[in-house]
């Protein structure tokens, strides 16, 4: 069949919520579209279900809602009927099988908000693709139709433990930012917060759960982890780990010095990486355009759809990973120069969290070690510092270290669970480096992980280690070298 063109030179309304010299006979045919608007903008893949009526409503084959086209809409290039476009097939999932963020065993539909692709917040940004989610919430990315840009939207279930911990983050590294500027000197840029800020209301008999809060962000790349795991080899070369600890060791000495915030959740998961070339948006491109060319998986539940993340941004070219940006503020704290709250999942937890001793800016420190399980953690811990002093246990309330120490600082769960045989010096076998270093390394691996939390050095102090002292690390990339 050959395709049949209705070809327009200059941009046409829709006037009256209809395609203009569209036939009726069209109806159930695929079209190529391209349309200028607020809320649409490129070339889509449409199905005409109508062009009768008030309104012509296009389902839109990236699982787009059905829309009505309205006088906002303007066509700028063409529309056609032609058998050489199919839309492409979203494969629905079983409805009895729980999946992403249903797994979670406190999931219940009204705690997680239902985001849909196509869906509009605030008449601005625009839902383009499922990028993650988490226990607390669902990430995708958005196209912000204000900015003509794309960014990243965290959205927040109703009854979020952190939120007010987090706003209060962001609200004052923000202002820390506005009077320091971001110049690389300060740290500013190694850190994420928020550039926009709003609430979704549920309606009917959902509005009870509560709003459900929502931080737009500039959208990163890959996060530590999933970048190792794409990287292999490459990622776990010992120059690639002095960059990434510098730029920790920055972003921390910002954040304490600066801003006077604890983290409270250093680990590789919340450093994620920035495109080596901020102006470069193609991995976000990417996605939005797999998500149009090939649907990610779906499941229909009730009145929501849960979608299967794509995945996150992650360029084919190593040489696009920029430098690590730590995010995620919900289990930051500041303001008081010591606190008792447990933080920390408990496999990253430092000494004096576990042993409830109050605490302070040298529990970040102790997570840059990136150790990994409560009793086999503290057993790893001993076999590679040697036990606790007694005067570092006696600091504890009663009844907390006594389970695991004797007096003495002796480890009692032998049986249970034994000391590995395992030092640092075995322990630093991960790093594929020369070996030249390894003793510089092995010393600095003994000033991050001490029991004692005074006798941590501060992240300022730790960027004039030897180990990474005259190390030129690139403020735009992570491989330099590749």
């Amino acid at each position: 069949m050959s395709s049949q063109y209705t070809d327009y030179t200059t941009p046409v309304n829709f006037e009256g919520g209809s395609i203009p010299n569209v036939h009726p006979d069209y109806d159930g045919r695929n079209y190529a579209i391209w349309v200028s608007s607020r809320r649409y903008v490129g070339r889509y893949i449409c199905h005409v279900e109508s062009t009768t009526g008030e309104a012509c409503v296009l389902r839109f084959a990236n699982g787009y809602e059905r829309i009505h086209a309205t006088s906002e809409m303007t066509l700028t290039h063409s529309i056609h009927s032609t058998s050489s476009i199919s839309a492409p097939k979203v494969r629905l999932l079983s409805s009895s099988a729980s999946i992403e963020e249903e797994r979670f065993s406190w999931y219940t539909p009204t705690r997680f908000y239902p985001v849909n692709l196509g869906d509009v917040f605030r008449e601005r940004y625009e839902v383009l693709a499922k990028m993650g989610y988490g226990s607390c919430r669902t990430v995708w990315l958005c196209r912000d139709l204000w900015e003509k840009k794309y960014v990243a939207v965290k959205v927040c279930i109703s009854d979020y433990p952190g939120i007010q911990r987090e706003r209060a983050a962001y609200a004052h590294i923000r202002k820390t930012i506005s009077l320091l500027g971001t110049t690389p000197e300060t740290g500013a840029g190694l850190v994420r917060t928020s550039i926009d800020e709003f609430d979704l209301e549920r309606t009917g008999s959902d509005s009870e759960a509560g709003p459900h809060r929502c931080f737009v962000f500039e959208p990163l790349m890959l996060d530590l982890v999933h970048t190792r795991e794409t990287l292999g080899k490459i990622f776990d070369r010992e120059e690639v780990w002095k960059i990434i600890t510098v730029h920790v060791l920055r972003a921390l000495d910002f954040l304490h010095t600066k801003v006077g915030m604890v983290h409270g959740d250093i680990r590789a998961e919340n450093f994620f990486l920035r495109a080596s070339n901020p102006d470069d948006d193609s991995s976000c491109q990417h996605l939005e355009e797999l998500e149009c060319s090939s649907p990610a998986p779906r499941k229909v539940a009730d009145d929501r759809i849960i979608y299967k993340t794509h995945g996150q941004i992650g360029p084919a070219d190593p040489r696009k990973h920029g430098i690590p940006v730590l995010c995620d503020f919900g289990e930051a704290f500041f303001g008081q120069e010591h606190y008792q709250e447990m933080i920390q999942p408990h496999h990253y937890r430092a000494p004096e969290v576990i042993f409830e001793i109050p605490w302070s800016y040298p529990v970040d420190i102790w997570n840059v070690g990136l150790m990994p399980n409560l009793f086999a953690y503290l057993a790893e811990s001993v076999a590679l510092m040697g036990p606790p002093p007694a005067s570092f246990l006696r600091r504890a309330p009663p009844g907390i270290w006594e389970r695991v120490f004797d007096k003495e600082g002796r480890w009692l769960k032998h049986n249970s669970v034994p000391i590995p045989p395992i030092n640092l010096e075995q322990a630093e076998s991960a790093l594929s480096g020369t070996g030249r270093d390894n003793r510089t390394f092995l010393r600095f691996m003994r000033r991050v992980l001490r029991w004692v939390p005074e006798e941590r050095p501060t992240a300022r102090e730790l960027l004039q280690d030897p180990w990474l002292a005259g190390e030129r690390v690139s403020s735009k990339t992570l491989l330099p070298g590749v």
